[in-house]
């Protein structure tokens, strides 16, 4: 399955476009003439609505969106925001910072057609290996004045029943992305995304931004709002995407159009990290901006609402197979400029037609803005740019990543009440991958995220397991004894810590990300038991809090907020037992206020996995979670025996000491049984946490995790609550740990009041061996 909800990302990748036409046979003038008989359609369609009001901004993903059917040639499409009305948006109102149409495939049967883990993204040929650079149209704030219209005899051929999967049908997706500069204190700043106007200083997924990002993509994700004048009024508009395609029904007559997309920020440098060696060569298309002069939409002053085009005469720039070409950009430097991009798209045709009349060798340009350079390898193909492209020589090479959001099935949550549940065999990528990252986060039917103090996530847990294939035994285990749990490496021997990864109400601010070239290798055939089939199942365990007489205390599990004094078992608990996962198990009830009403609510763990498909190029990583509540001594008898959580005792009060100096500092010793270089590191801890360390053998600090709080009331930054761990990504090769090495794991916690049922993990990913060579690798996906 291919990546559907990354898509807004695309534009971080400054970008072009090349379509190729894809022939055998050449364009006759017969061709042409039956051609020019065939009707061009037509239709204007408009996005589903959204809303803006100054300084907001919108990125939203429209499925199944209207657009013509049946097995056509897209010959345009074009785009630009509308009002209820109809009216054209100028730029200094709404900037369009992007759009992009996506075509994919669903599944025909009506229960599985809106289950996005089934979807298929048919993407472009583009060399770019990410479905985030898919799309078959997509432009900015140049949309009004630049054509896309592909020239006779090509067309962008969809709808082929030969190509769509059995049991699919074709769709189409669109992604826009919009900010709202009325009364913005910086129009500019807002267009090009400033993160100091947008006051954040993380991305959408709570990750930290590097220190040197200004501005760009992170900083003005979906419902972000940039910096308004003071007191500036403006209404909330409905407003809509309106798109125009042009199609013509397909042909024999009609060559066939293929797109390629190239990305200016890639990195690559040649094989073995060889540089390309190049010398000035021919200039094949240069494409200039068009500014406006007026108010008018289209013509918006100071804007860039258009690019100039290239038309080169059929057979006088031909590209030979395996050619690079360096694609320049310049942007005027008088100033800071943030988020820039590049965008371009491009026609090729294979053979060139001989009998082409002069009217018939027109050929079409697309837009281009911003950048850098960029190394691309392209076909050996007939060409039309828009932008600067200088030939040199080599090869790319990209690994592709995919990504694909999902949900669990429901659960229902009411006032005080709890679910501690287990889903099998959830949707996940399937074959033998690299995993690369792994997020989730409670949301409502309507895909909203729901808050901490309203739904608060215990944790939740994702385990690999191995189920029969045989149907009765697959269907009718009741017990689930007949599966066989792929546990993590780690040194708890239970299956209570056995998940490849797992958080609690930290989980929208913290990294899960595995660095390149690494990668959690998981559906390899060669691991899977005979008879057996690779499967994974979600742990979920949420309190809805709502109405709670004491919430940090139903989060914390305290058994007397739950009336309890059993587990689920039926079994006594300890008297010294006060708090934690023996008391609020499934279904169980923490106290409410008397006489709160609240409705029940369906709710879901809403998750996003990151991928590649395996290949000798992708360093292995395994897992290793230790527990701070580990009681083994370092003997050679005694077995490693994580309990999970503990208790924090009051020991003194803030108001007496100082808040610094009431701290509960609990350490355990640990050890991983080979050697191995530390990638990545973080904690797990609750509301209470004051951070966690791993040391080594001789003191050397292998990683600090430090927690984070929220200060407000939204998803993500709720006041009062943990809401996102610190991680680690240490330099390739610098933290090694060896074989039995004997680790200090710490774990710190306020202690100026009790805390019960408290949890003090440490998650690292360990490589067996190091990259070739030891270049910085990128420590986020972004």
């Amino acid at each position: 399955m291919k990546m559907v909800h990354r898509f807004g990302g695309w534009s971080l990748c400054v970008a072009i476009l090349v379509l190729v036409l894809s022939c055998t046979s050449i364009p006759s003038s017969n061709s042409l003439r039956i051609k020019k008989q065939i009707k061009t359609k037509s239709g204007v369609f408009l996005s589903q609505k959204f809303e803006l009001g100054p300084g907001s901004v919108i990125n939203r993903f429209y499925y199944d969106i209207d657009f013509p059917r049946g097995h056509i040639a897209v010959k345009s499409f074009n785009a630009e925001v509308v009002d209820e009305a109809g009216n054209p948006i100028p730029l200094h109102e709404t900037y369009l910072h992007h759009w992009v149409v996506y075509r994919y495939y669903q599944p025909k049967d009506e229960y599985q057609k809106h289950n996005i883990s089934k979807l298929i993204i048919a993407g472009n040929n583009g060399i770019c290996q990410d479905d985030i650079l898919g799309q078959y149209y997509g432009l900015g704030s140049e949309t009004r004045k630049t054509p896309t219209f592909v020239p006779d005899p090509y067309g962008v051929e969809v709808g082929n029943p030969a190509e769509i999967p059995d049991g699919y049908e074709e769709r189409w997706l669109l992604n826009v992305h919009a900010i709202d500069t009325r009364g913005a204190v910086d129009g500019l700043g807002c267009t090009e995304c400033r993160c100091d106007l947008y006051n954040v200083s993380k991305d959408e997924y709570g990750r930290p931004l590097r220190p040197d990002y200004r501005g760009g993509l992170l900083c003005c994700y979906d419902q972000t709002n940039c910096k308004v004048r003071k007191g500036f009024q403006g209404v909330k508009r409905s407003l809509y995407l309106k798109y125009t395609v042009e199609w013509i029904d397909w042909t024999d007559s009609i060559l066939p159009v293929k797109i390629y997309i190239f990305d200016v920020t890639d990195t690559w440098n040649g094989l073995n990290s060889a540089k390309h060696n190049c010398k000035d060569g021919r200039v094949i298309c240069s494409s200039n901006p068009i500014y406006g002069k007026g108010k008018e939409a289209g013509n918006e002053a100071g804007y860039i609402v258009g690019m100039s085009t290239c038309y080169p005469q059929p057979g006088s720039i031909k590209i030979v197979d395996g050619e690079t070409l360096v694609l320049e950009s310049k942007y005027s430097s008088s100033q800071a400029h943030t988020g820039a991009l590049a965008y371009r798209e491009v026609f090729f045709q294979k053979s060139i037609a001989d009998d082409m009349t002069p009217l018939e060798q027109k050929m079409v340009h697309y837009p281009f803005g911003g950048g850098r350079s960029l190394w691309v390898t392209l076909l050996p193909l007939l060409l039309v740019f828009t932008s600067t492209l200088i030939p040199c020589s080599n090869s790319l090479r990209i690994s592709k990543m995919k990504s694909m959001v999902y949900r669990s099935p429901k659960f229902e949550l009411e006032p005080g009440s709890v679910v501690n549940k287990y889903f099998y065999n959830v949707d996940f990528p399937r074959g033998h991958i690299g995993l690369k990252s792994f997020h989730a986060e409670v949301v409502d039917e309507a895909g909203d995220s729901v808050p901490l103090h309203e739904t608060y996530i215990h944790h939740w847990a994702i385990v690999r397991y191995y189920q029969p294939k045989d149907e009765y035994q697959k269907n009718n285990n009741t017990s689930n004894t007949n599966i066989t749990i792929a546990r993590n490496s780690g040194i708890c021997q239970d299956d209570v810590l056995g998940q490849y990864y797992g958080f609690g109400s930290e989980t929208r601010k913290t990294s899960t990300f595995a660095p390149d070239p690494y990668g959690h290798e998981v559906g390899n055939p060669a691991e899977t038991p005979d008879g057996y089939e690779e499967r994974w199942f979600l742990n979920v365990h949420a309190i809805d809090t709502r109405g709670a007489v004491d919430k940090l205390g139903c989060t914390e599990c305290r058994c007397d907020l739950y009336n309890v004094s059993t587990d689920e078992y039926g079994w006594p608990l300890r008297p010294d037992y006060r708090g934690g996962l023996l008391c609020c198990y499934d279904q169980t009830r923490c106290k409410v206020r008397k006489g709160f009403q609240g409705v029940k609510r369906s709710l879901y763990l809403k998750y996003t996995v990151e991928w590649i498909d395996w290949n000798e190029s992708i360093l292995p990583l395994k897992i290793y979670i230790f527990d701070v509540t580990d009681t083994w001594n370092g003997l050679i008898s005694a077995k490693h025996d994580c309990q999970n959580e503990y208790q924090v005792v009051e020991s003194c009060k803030s108001t007496d000491t100082g808040k610094d100096k009431c701290i509960d500092n609990k350490s355990t010793r640990v050890s991983i049984p080979k050697d191995g270089y530390v990638v990545y590191g973080v904690a797990h801890q609750h509301t209470g946490g004051a951070g966690s360390t791993l040391y080594g053998e001789d003191g050397r600090v292998i990683c600090s995790s430090n927690p984070i709080y929220g200060e407000g009331k939204e998803a993500g930054n709720e006041a009062g609550y943990l809401v996102g761990m610190s991680t680690c990504y240490p330099e390739p090769g610098s933290v090694k740990i060896l074989a039995g090495e004997t680790l200090v794991l710490e774990s710190k916690y306020s202690s100026s009041q009790e805390h019960t049922g408290v949890m003090g993990l440490f998650h690292i990913f360990v490589a067996d061996q190091l990259p070739k060579s030891l270049k910085i690798f990128d420590h986020s996906p972004l």
